[in-house]
């Protein structure tokens, strides 16, 4: 049997205390850090008291990197629908997290379908399918920039020159973003289009937590990191009400793929890995800010083959 093969015994599929050791104290350390930079976010947005907490954050974010464009809000008829909705979905992923023996991708399809009727439903609580299209109806959002780009190739050689020109969102970030939305729209157009794949892209996230969970819990640790993933307040609420959601897995992805590239000594996982931060680099700056985890991973990774073979150091994948 292989060491890790070790880690997972026994019909249920838990590790045992000394393999869960670490993953408190991890879960712990990620919460502090989570809490702390909310925290300093919140006074460095709001200058430290220039901008009273009476004012208003939505759907101006004083809480970066830490916020939420959500103004809570109940439509009775749509409640009537969507409501059951949001029962149904939730039950549906305790469900097949409960439930062994279903076959991966049946329960990875199930738990993507279930968490975006979810978000979609609970979105639709203030106002219908209305409130999908909201976060990208105000002025200067990525859509009012579809109309501008024109020939693919031409706008992504001219963007540093035609980025003063383009709508707020569209001129301060890179151009993938706004290519992701003219894609969109040149086969559905409209707000409604848009909203819905900025919701699909984001649930998408579910399978990067799928696959850090498998990798490190095996499958019975994965069925319930999904499931926490899937409900949680934070997630449903990110992925209804911000564009952003669309580049988190991408992100998520990169870095996922380059640790397991870094992990299994795999030049596939790897080469996906550069792919995933490439387009994420396309979409968003800070995917730069997933670097310094990656230099983390390695450097702990060259500490712990050390002590191997001169033929087996893990420091010569971490050179490559």
């Amino acid at each position: 049997m292989k060491p890790s093969d070790t880690r997972h015994p026994g019909p249920a599929g838990l590790a045992p205390p000394a393999a869960r050791g670490p993953l408190l104290p991890a879960i712990a350390v990620a919460t502090v850090c989570l809490v702390a930079v909310g925290v300093l976010g919140t006074f460095s947005m709001r200058g430290f008291g220039r901008v009273p907490f009476s004012v208003p954050s939505w759907p101006w974010y004083f809480s970066w990197p830490s916020y939420l464009f959500w103004s809570p809000g109940l439509d009775g008829p749509a409640a009537v629908v969507a409501l059951p909705l949001v029962l149904l979905a939730a039950a549906g992923l305790v469900w097949l997290a409960l439930v062994s023996g279903l076959p991966r991708a049946l329960r990875l399809a199930g738990s993507l379908a279930a968490v975006l009727v979810l978000t979609l439903a609970v979105a639709a609580l203030a106002d219908g399918p209305a409130a999908w299209r909201a976060p990208l109806a105000f002025v200067g959002e990525y859509p009012d920039a579809v109309d501008q780009v024109g020939p693919i190739p031409t706008f992504l050689g001219e963007f540093p020159a035609r980025a003063s020109s383009l709508p707020d969102y569209a001129a301060v970030h890179p151009p993938g973003a706004t290519l992701f939305y003219v894609l969109v729209d040149r086969v559905w157009p409209g707000l409604d289009a848009a909203a819905l794949a900025t919701v699909v892209a984001g649930c998408l996230g579910l399978l990067v937590v799928a696959g850090l969970a498998h990798d490190e819990l095996g499958e019975a640790g994965e069925r319930g990191a999904v499931a926490c993933w899937a409900l949680a307040p934070v997630t449903v609420l990110y992925v209804a009400t911000s564009a952003d959601a669309m580049w988190a897995p991408v992100l998520a992805g990169g870095a996922l793929a380059a640790d397991r590239g870094l992990r299994r000594r795999s030049w596939w996982w790897t080469v996906a890995g550069g792919v995933l931060l490439w387009l994420a680099s396309m979409l968003t700056f800070a995917a730069v800010l997933v670097l310094p985890f990656l230099a983390v991973r390695a450097l702990a990774t060259w500490a712990a083959g050390v002590g191997e073979s001169p033929g087996d150091r893990a420091w010569r994948w971490v050179l490559r």
